[in-house]
């Protein structure tokens, strides 16, 4: 059913509860309001065409793999988007975390957020990704001109693939576990900014292709010596700085 805008609040709540196979469409805004102890998620496929708001309030993405959030999310005080098994998410517009709302990981599993078109992901002061347990999260750039702009927390093991369509930007400072970017795509790092990466890189990029890959004005900064930087590809690799 389509239904004009989706408010939960339920202060009392205890359980792990779902909105059914009967919400299909939000033609305005979800709001999701206060989940009590307990959370909240989509059952299947659903589409919202406003905002979707999480305040004060868990909501669970794993079982809304296929909504659609034509608006984007944003995730405000107190809120949090959780996932407790293996989860991909898809994004056509912007994934704000505002200040003491949180993006977690609490399973074993990996949680992806595939950003598309040109959707950004923006951790504003206080707002928070974190994988908490053996988990991770997996972040990754699939459309035209994505973009990262990080003034928060960002913890836990948090990886991030540039994907062969992709020319990303990295605005601000930045720790990630795993950088992967494949043949095409390319991610540049904004002046005085840092991404640095605890884990794995992977490069595999043809310089006769794609000759900036990964580049910018800012700086970029592999932690780990035992670890090697992988560069695929025909072509020469050049260092500067």
């Amino acid at each position: 059913s389509t239904i004009s805008n989706l408010i939960w609040n339920c202060p009392n709540q205890t359980v792990t509860s779902n909105f059914g196979s009967t919400i299909t469409s939000v033609t305005g805004d979800g709001n999701i309001l206060n989940t009590g102890i307990g959370s909240v998620g989509w059952s299947g496929a659903a589409n919202v065409a406003g905002t979707f708001n999480i305040t004060n309030g868990t909501f669970n993405a794993a079982g809304g793999t296929l909504a659609v959030y034509n608006n984007g999310i944003t995730i405000n005080s107190r809120g949090v988007l959780n996932v407790t098994s293996t989860t991909t998410m898809s994004m056509v517009c912007n994934l704000t975390v505002n200040d003491g709302g949180s993006i977690t990981n609490t399973s074993t599993l990996t949680f992806t957020i595939n950003f598309n078109a040109t959707s950004n992901l923006v951790i504003n002061t206080g707002g928070r990704v974190i994988a908490s347990g053996t988990g991770a999260i997996a972040l990754v750039m699939n459309g035209t001109a994505n973009s990262i702009t990080n003034s928060g927390l960002v913890g836990g093991t948090v990886n991030l693939t540039v994907s062969a369509t992709s020319a990303a930007t990295l605005n601000s400072d930045i720790i990630i576990n795993n950088l992967t970017i494949t043949t095409g795509g390319s991610l540049s790092v904004a002046a005085t900014r840092t991404l640095t990466v605890i884990g794995t890189p992977s490069i595999a990029s043809a310089a006769t292709t794609n000759t900036t890959f990964l580049g910018g004005a800012g700086n970029i900064v592999f932690t780990s010596p035992s670890l090697t930087l992988t560069i695929g590809g025909t072509g020469p690799a050049t260092q500067s700085g």
